[in-house]
């Protein structure tokens, strides 16, 4: 079969594969869900049979938005298998420039011919500043599609290891830490949060080459309190831990943003924090993932220890344009 562009007959099956890789294409279904939204609420809410009949009514009434789902877009590009032509492979261009594949185990690039998958994208790849998303597939893109960029224009590139966790395999943290708070945060505390934010970001998020924007970390801070589940840890009034998710996907909250100030780190506080946010999540019926670094082994402890399965390898590379 061959690539072609995503159009909104293909919902359904594009929402499938999804779901199926959810934890390594967070950022994907994340965008996929707030685009769509609509769309995706008429297409999977109803019933097939109250959909057929709506759709019948539309066009008796000459209602042409049922074009639509004959529509195409340039944003998504999706890849046909030839056993039942279903989707096995597609790739995301976010309007801030990242490269997001999402892939059915064991696709075989040779197989998909990515080059001529991208090839759909046009000039538009010249804006791509970042692919993120399983470490094959964003290997394979690197090998077929980019091998013109030299060595130090993707030097920064960051592995990390993608981990799952379902209420079954919860294991709650019960340590008692003496006069710490847990709460939700609000907006109310932005302020106090903008220290932590910054250091998680420098330490944790910006790749070498880009300087630390305070305004960017503020706006992007305030839509975490106001979309997002964020918690914090205090001491006598001092915030000073915080977690929060950043992504809400069909089946995952992401976990993200976790971060203790230096002075209150080995005792505990990130892994009660996280505990209770996990529980939040819980709530809402949703599972929990994240990403941690393959070389923060201290990290990993503490996910373990709460149930977390270490799933695949996840890779985002960062692209230095001159």
């Amino acid at each position: 079969m061959a690539w072609s562009y995503f159009n909104f007959s293909q919902l359904e099956d594009l929402k499938n594969l999804i779901q199926l890789r959810e934890h390594c294409c967070m950022n994907f279904s994340t965008i996929f869900r707030n685009k769509y939204s609509d769309e995706l609420k008429k297409s999977f809410d109803n019933s097939a049979e109250s959909n057929i009949i709506n759709k019948f009514h539309q066009i008796a009434n000459g209602n042409n938005s049922l074009d639509k789902f004959s529509e195409k877009t340039s944003d998504i590009i999706v890849h046909n298998n030839w056993v039942d032509s279903s989707i096995d492979f597609s790739l995301m261009l976010s309007d801030n420039g990242q490269l997001l594949p999402i892939c059915r185990e064991n696709i075989a690039s040779k197989i998909i011919n990515l080059s001529k998958g991208l090839e759909f994208f046009g000039n538009s790849l010249s804006k791509v500043n970042t692919i993120m998303g399983d470490k094959k597939s964003v290997s394979s893109i690197l090998k077929n599609c980019f091998s013109n960029k030299i060595v130090s224009e993707w030097e920064n590139s960051f592995i990390y290891y993608t981990m799952t966790l379902d209420e079954k395999n919860f294991i709650p943290c019960n340590l008692d830490l003496q006069e710490i708070n847990i709460r939700i945060a609000t907006q109310k505390d932005i302020e106090n949060l903008l220290p932590l934010q910054k250091n998680y970001e420098i330490e944790e998020v910006l790749p070498s080459s880009e300087m630390f924007n305070e305004v960017i970390s503020k706006k992007h801070l305030s839509m975490i309190l106001k979309n997002q589940i964020t918690v914090v840890a205090e001491k006598s009034g001092k915030i000073i831990a915080k977690a929060n998710t950043n992504g809400k996907g069909f089946i995952y909250y992401q976990i993200g943003g976790v971060y203790t100030l230096p002075e209150y780190r080995n005792i505990g506080i990130s892994t009660a924090l996280v505990s209770y946010l996990i529980e939040k999540i819980f709530s809402q019926g949703m599972k929990a993932s994240l990403f941690v670094k393959t070389n923060n082994p201290a990290a990993l402890k503490v996910y373990i220890n709460l149930g977390f399965n270490k799933m695949e390898e996840f890779q985002i590379i960062y692209f230095l344009h001159q």
